[in-house]
Parts: structure tokens; sequence; C-alpha cells
């Protein structure tokens, strides 16, 4: 017989309701279990206190590491957004889930990976949650192309020697010049400009204790990417668009 570990939750918006909610979860689960002829021999639970964004949920990591730890053979939820809000982590618990060889049903879905179907219908929602992600991604690269060819602001890191401006809105509208992160740049090209390598500025801004810009030991990678950058620090425009960096180096 194969033995069962059951997962319900509720949210933060079903509060009210708790302890019905999760009393017609644990029915529902136990039916299905019974049904197939399964033993439930774990059962754990997370109530709205967990955080909304899907962590510290107790119940949860120890359902998986129940799921995963050979005694168990299969699981049940009463649906799939018992796992999480999100679609992509959904799959991605359930992926880890069915790797440990672990039979998942939900209630709600109708999800049985005991059968061909269930698992060919498990692939499908994967596929359709990774195509998702990448349109998602895909309009988040499209839309920071289209600001970049506008006003060169792209996000990410700056470069040392400049810092972004923000409005009173909190929205970058513009960069201006670091100082102190420009005296470093002038004082790295001016080593430089002496026939250092880039092993021997590393070096010398290490005992001079000046960090970079990610607060970090220098290297000779790290020298090479700052002095990859004169473009930059030479007035260049900011990616495709008509604004140009604040000139550090004449």
């Amino acid at each position: 017989m194969i033995k069962a570990a059951i997962y319900t939750k509720v949210s933060a918006e079903d509060q009210a309701k708790e302890a019905a909610g999760l009393k017609m979860q644990r029915e529902a689960c136990l039916a299905m279990a019974k049904a197939k002829g399964w033993t439930v021999a774990a059962e754990f639970s997370d109530g709205p206190s967990s955080a909304k964004r899907d962590v510290n949920r107790t119940g949860l990591a120890a359902f998986l590491e129940a799921a995963c730890s050979g005694d168990i053979g299969a699981v049940i939820i009463p649906s799939l957004d018992s796992l999480g809000r999100s679609i992509h982590r959904v799959f991605k618990l359930i992926d880890y889930i069915d790797a440990c060889g672990v039979i998942i049903v939900s209630c709600k879905e109708a999800l049985d990976t005991e059968t061909a179907t269930g698992s060919f219908v498990l692939r499908t929602f994967a596929s359709l949650a990774k195509l998702d992600r990448e349109a998602l991604v895909g309009t988040a690269t499209r839309g920071r192309d289209a600001r970049g060819r506008l006003d060169g602001e792209r996000g990410g890191q700056m470069p040392m020697g400049y810092k972004r401006m923000f409005d009173e809105k909190g929205v970058s509208c513009g960069v201006a010049v670091n100082e102190d992160g420009a005296e470093t740049v002038r004082y790295v090209f001016a080593l430089r400009s002496r026939g250092s390598s880039l092993q021997a500025i590393a070096d010398r801004l290490n005992d001079l204790g000046v960090k970079t810009s990610r607060g970090k030991q220098w290297h000779a990678s790290s020298v090479k990417v700052l002095l990859d950058n004169e473009g930059k620090y030479r007035g260049g425009r900011r990616w495709e668009s008509s604004c140009r960096w604040p000139a550090i180096l004449a």
C-alpha cells in the first residue's frame, strides 16, 4: 500500500474562514487517498500567518522533506495554488517532487502523475509556465531596451564614478558623477598610462584600502572592467540614445 502525505494551506485572504477552509481541504485530500486505496502517513499545513511571498512556510518545508525522504510514495494537495502564488514557483516545486519519484495528486485540477495522462498534463503545464516566464522576461527586456534608446537608462550596476539621480517620485532621471569614485577612475588611468600592469594597479588600490563599486577587493579582472569603460569616462553616448555620460576623463 502506498503511503501518502497531504498538505493544506489557507491564505491571508481566507483568514476569517481558516478553520473551515483547512477542514474542507483536508477532507478532500483524505477522500482522494481513500479512493486510491492509499494510507495517509503524514499531514502538513500552513495558516495565513505565513509570509505573503511564500517564505517561512514551515508546513510546506516539512511536506517537501517528507515527499523526498523515501518513506512517502505519493503527495496529495487540494489545488496547485496551495504550493505558491507564482506559477513558476509551483512548477519548480512540482518538478522537485516529481524528480524524487513521488506521485503527485491535485484534487482541484484532477492532476495525477500516477497515470500517463496525468504525467502528460504535468509536462504540458510546466511547458506553459516556462513559456509564460520567457514571455515576461522578453517584455521586460524590450521595455528596458526601448528606454535605453530614449534616455540611455537600462538598469543594472553603474560604472565606478557614476551615480543615478532620482526625481521626487523615486524615478531615475539621469546620471551624475560620483566624485569619490571618479577620483579612483582618474587614478587608475594615470597608473595605466605610466605602464603599470593590471595586477599592479589592483595591488596598489588594495594597499590603499580602496574598494570596487561593489565593495570588494580589486583584481586584475576588475581593473580591466574599469579600463574598458574608457568611452563612458570620456563622455560617450549612453547606449543608443542621444544622452551622454558625464565626462570624468579629459
